[in-house]
């Protein structure tokens, strides 16, 4: 039987698909990759592919994230004393324990709460959409697991979505931080 000293006898796997191949092939039977050359363990690969889907969830909740956070922020922006008197009038009707507690506040301490969280949430898109740009370019792989912290911890501004956004948000930290090794620097 004739051997490829290019492919060890035992754990060839395809490069391309990740896919275990017969020793001596030259091309995967189930992609048709070249098998020439260097054959990689299915986990080293899982990792790589892997980062794919973990990027698109970090980039759509860094999209996400930064249209609500710009949001509030505009919100706060254009929030007048009539607009506050116009809600409350409107929710005697459906629920007057809201009106109530909304007659209590004042225009300046509505408008800071919406700069306040609209500003983290905003901040923790842009992390999100930077961390996304990096783990795309696989560069920084450091930074951009940083980055996926930062945005994770800023989402605590969502409550109460923030019991989702925040470990699902450490969770994709964690696996950038797994495919280390397929980032430069």
């Amino acid at each position: 039987m004739s051997h490829d000293p290019d492919m060890p006898e035992e754990n060839s796997f395809c490069t391309a698909c990740g896919a275990r191949i017969p020793p001596g092939t030259q091309f995967c039977p189930y992609c048709g990759a070249d098998t020439k050359g260097e054959a990689q363990h299915p986990a080293g690969k899982k990792a790589s592919d892997g980062l794919d889907t973990v990027r698109v969830l970090i980039l759509l909740y860094g999209v996400v994230a930064a249209g609500f956070g710009a949001l509030a922020i505009l919100s706060g922006l254009a929030l007048s004393e009539q607009m506050i008197q116009d809600l409350i009038d409107q929710m005697k009707d459906v629920n007057p324990d809201a009106a109530s507690i909304l007659e209590g506040l004042d225009v300046a301490s509505m408008k800071m709460s919406l700069f306040i969280e609209g500003g983290a949430i905003l901040a923790s898109g842009i992390c999100a959409l930077a961390s996304s740009l990096l783990v795309k370019r696989k560069e920084k792989g450091s930074l951009a697991m940083i980055l996926c912290v930062a945005a994770s911890v800023l989402s605590i501004a969502l409550f109460p979505l923030c019991i989702i956004t925040v470990p699902v948000g450490l969770y994709m930290a964690y696996r950038v931080h797994q495919a280390r090794d397929s980032f430069i620097m």
